[in-house]
């Protein structure tokens, strides 16, 4: 459990800086409005009320233009900020979203500040008024040390068509934490020996709060048992924007602890965080969890889950899937009925069981709708599943918007709650919504996808940084089961407008992807989910290349089942004096011989020696290349 906690100075300044930084409802026409065709307007009766309103209005076929306000106005570093406008798409025709209204963040130079700004969604009470009128809304994290402006960008996807109206746009200082949420390094905030770390991330104005005079403490305090209200405290180390203290689980009485970080500008309170951490006399018998190196456990065994995304489990399928003879789990976005975990058994296949849907209902019905929507469709499946033994985790969410933050950690409790045997998971497209949604699971992943990538010039090394940030941004508290790239981008772009044309999209090659799997092991992650069966299994253009496809797949896959064994053993040491352009990784087998990863993540050969122990150990590797060895 965790929560922040605002100190009462901190709140009335705060409220008291609420005026607006920006508004606009278009009752003066345009302003500083760049409206870049016809498609764009400002009109009478097309607001709220019947007042002055934007409105985007185009044809089927039309290219939408997209719309921005020519004025930036300033932002303050260390601040949060809230996005607010009111949208009427009644004779809007889209397949998805209809449109985005977002708030992006630069610098003092104009520089882009990727992951700051802010986006908006449709949230739990934001319904849909008799008028056809709703809100959407968004807050930012609080911006980092180098924010200085913002601008607001509205856009629409292409192949949608119709008329939209937009109206009252708001843009204020919201009342926020300097402190992040406190996380604990152990699996469910519980430990019956060993270390616990806590950390939290920070963010101030380094101008009001220079970094020489901040500091963090550690309050914990016993909330049951015989050390009832008896308290301690630690310094925490402060380090690149983190504030943490690693603690031995004796230092905590028996039974439930509070544990509480307060961030402090000499004897000021700039925010503080808690959350609880239980010392038990033994830990509880699960079926499948994490231990303190982040390994998954199942049935008391080491496990490293080598699986696949999949449309529906069948049973010609599953034949495929197991003939192959590497895959351990997959995760299924149909939601398999009794029958179908059943197979699952069968086939000696474990299931991450798919229930991340139903957000977007919940985000456009009131609070009460949502909670009767969630307790009859998602609570039914973790009830009707629960004991099920194909089951391995539960999948909360596919990409989910940070707006969603608080639905989704309602969720990760009712399955915590319900379900003490089986964890949470996620997969995330981007490292800035990992800390906002951290409190939503137990295990966490990123989709980097650089191959032939139509919206982006990801290199291929995306896949060691993804895995890498990703940890880091969880600052080690969670596992992390990675999503590599296993499928043709051309798919998917023939079913996008604005990406069709693009060139360059492609499968990748056997050594791309075998090339992307180990550089995310070499990342830290304990656990790979390819996306996605149907596109290696059937999508390619002909029988021949589905084959080749499942072929290359299974190959990659079928070295990392091979070293399994290496793979489930402790960390080894440290590798010092890395090249770079160099990934590695070690483990120490029961045997007590040390295993060294290395992998090159350019395209180009790289040659270089690493120490290990202090033993120097030569690298030589062609381009992507992929070698272990023991030392």
């Amino acid at each position: 459990m965790c929560m922040m906690i605002l100190p009462l100075a901190l709140c009335a300044a705060l409220v008291a800086s609420a005026a607006d930084t920006f508004s606009e409802d278009f009752e003066n026409g345009t302003g500083r409005w760049h409206l870049p065709s016809a498609q764009w307007r400002v009109e009478d009766g097309a607001g709220r009320n019947g007042t002055k309103g934007l409105v985007l209005e185009y044809g089927k076929g039309e290219k939408p233009e997209w719309i921005e306000h020519n004025e930036m106005f300033p932002v303050e570093p260390g601040e949060a900020y809230r996005l607010e406008a009111w949208v009427r798409d009644a004779e809007f025709k889209a397949k998805d979203r209809p449109v985005s209204i977002s708030l992006p963040i630069y610098d003092a130079k104009d520089k882009l500040i990727r992951g700051a700004g802010v986006g908006t969604k449709r949230v739990a009470d934001n319904i849909i008024h008799p008028d056809g009128w709703y809100c959407v809304s968004g807050t930012s994290r609080p911006l980092p040390a180098n924010a200085a402006k913002a601008r607001l960008y509205i856009w629409a996807k292409e192949g949608s068509h119709g008329k939209v109206m937009f109206d009252d746009f708001r843009v204020t200082k919201t009342a926020v934490n300097p402190l992040d949420q406190l996380c604990c390094s152990a699996y469910r905030d519980e430990a019956a020996e060993g270390e616990v770390r806590f950390s939290a991330a920070y963010t101030v104005n380094p101008l009001k709060h220079p970094a020489e005079r901040l500091h963090a403490e550690v309050r914990y305090v016993a909330l049951k048992g015989n050390a009832l209200g008896a308290t301690r405290s630690a310094m925490a180390t402060i380090k690149e924007g983190v504030a943490s203290v690693a603690l031995p689980v004796s230092a905590f009485a028996l039974g439930t602890n509070e544990v509480k970080m307060a961030l402090m500008d000499g004897n000021e309170v700039l925010g503080e965080s808690v959350c609880t951490f239980a010392r038990l006399e033994r830990m509880p018998s699960r079926k499948v969890y994490f231990d303190e190196h982040k390994r998954t456990i199942v049935d008391g065994k080491p496990f490293f889950p080598l699986g696949m995304f999949w449309d529906d489990v069948n049973a010609k399928d599953l034949a495929v899937y197991t003939n192959a003879a590497v895959f351990n789990c997959l995760l299924p976005y149909k939601r398999p009925d009794t029958a179908r975990m059943d197979l699952c058994v069968a086939a000696g296949v474990k299931v991450i069981y798919p229930i991340c849907g139903f957000y977007e209902l919940q985000a456009g019905t009131n609070v009460q709708r949502a909670a009767e929507y969630t307790a009859k469709y998602v609570d039914g499946l973790v009830d009707r599943f629960r004991s099920h033994p194909a089951m391995l985790a539960w999948y909360l969410a596919d990409e989910i918007p940070v707006p969603y933050a608080d639905l989704l950690s309602a969720r990760n409790r009712m399955c915590r709650e319900k379900d003490p045997d089986h964890p949470t998971y996620v997969v995330l497209n981007g490292l800035s919504k990992v800390r906002p949604l951290l409190m939503g699971y137990d295990c966490g992943g990123q989709d980097p996808y650089p191959i032939g990538c139509p919206h982006s010039k990801s290199e291929i090394s995306s896949a060691l940084r993804a895995a890498i940030g990703t940890r880091q941004m969880m600052y080690d508290s969670r596992a992390v089961w990675q999503v590599p790239q296993a499928f043709d981008w051309a798919y998917y772009a023939s079913k996008t407008v604005e990406w069709r044309d693009k060139p360059g999209m492609r499968m990748p090659t056997r050594e791309e992807m075998r090339s992307m799997t180990w550089q995310a092991i070499a990342g830290g992650v304990n656990g790979i989910v390819y996306y996605y069966f149907e596109d290696v299994y059937r999508r390619g253009k002909t029988p021949e290349e589905n084959a080749r496809r499942w072929a290359d797949l299974c190959a990659v896959a079928r070295e990392v089942k091979d070293k399994e064994a290496v793979l489930l053993s402790e960390p080894g040491p440290v590798v010092e004096d890395v090249p770079k352009g160099i990934a590695c990784r070690t483990w120490k087998t029961s045997d007590g011989k040390v295993h060294l990863l290395a992998c090159n993540t350019t395209r180009a050969a790289v040659k270089g020696s690493v120490r290990v122990s202090g033993r120097e150990c030569r690298i030589d590797l062609p381009p992507i290349g992929v070698v272990m060895r023991e030392l």
